[in-house]
């Protein structure tokens, strides 16, 4: 989320609209001006995440579905899955990833045990310990999202030190190493931009202060 190009990913002004409507999604991303030094400044794109997608699809010579599936979603034995494309058949990097909540956990428990499942090393513990470090400050105004990994929020909710994937409207996974506690959530916005927004609200407020201050 520090790749130097422009994007403008909330409010009324949000561009997601426009760049999924776009002729090609990889050109309207690569098209933008290289404003600041790639790694300088935080700002979340759903076009860099994107981007993503596309060098690895290339890297590994399939889809970022079939290779999840073959190395991540297979291995932890994850029920039916979907995942949105561009107009050239890369997976959407950021968004329109369908999974069930209990694969979600999953995901989340693969972390919490340092990349093993069911006594295999699916993803290597080095890259856990890697990718849920602070890599980037975000500026935000709220201390429980100050700090990002890669494709993590780092946070610290209610006196303990957490990680979390947070999709629009209120889709969470939470990891919360010395709770040993995994906890997701699942939300239905059904087309309401309005109503995403508060369910992803609520969603963490439910998890981060009603939740873990609860967990003994």
């Amino acid at each position: 989320m520090s790749c130097g190009l422009p994007w403008i990913e909330e409010g009324l002004d949000s561009e997601y609209m426009d760049w999924m409507a776009s002729d090609d999604q990889l050109t309207y991303i690569l098209g933008k001006p290289l404003v600041y030094t790639p790694g300088e400044r935080f700002d979340y794109s759903d076009g860099a995440a994107h981007l993503a997608s596309a060098v690895l699809s290339e890297a590994v010579g399939m889809t970022t579905h079939e290779f999840a599936r073959s190395r991540l979603f297979d291995p932890l034995e994850f029920g039916p899955t979907e995942w949105w494309v561009d107009n050239r058949g890369y997976n959407l990097g950021g968004v329109g990833l369908g999974i069930r909540s209990r694969d979600m956990i999953k995901f989340g428990r693969l972390f919490l045990q340092d990349g093993s499942w069911n006594g295999s090393q699916v993803i290597s513990s080095e890259w856990v310990e890697e990718s849920t470090g602070s890599r980037i400050r975000t500026d935000a105004d709220d201390p429980d999202s100050s700090e990002y990994g890669y494709f993590w929020w780092i946070d610290g909710c209610s006196d303990h030190s957490c990680y979390r994937a947070s999709g629009y409207s209120g889709q969470l996974i939470f990891v919360v190493p010395d709770l040993d506690l995994v906890a997701v959530v699942t939300s239905d916005w059904s087309g309401d931009r309005s109503r995403a927004v508060f369910n992803w609200y609520f969603a963490y407020a439910l998890l981060a202060y009603e939740v873990l201050p609860a967990v003994r």
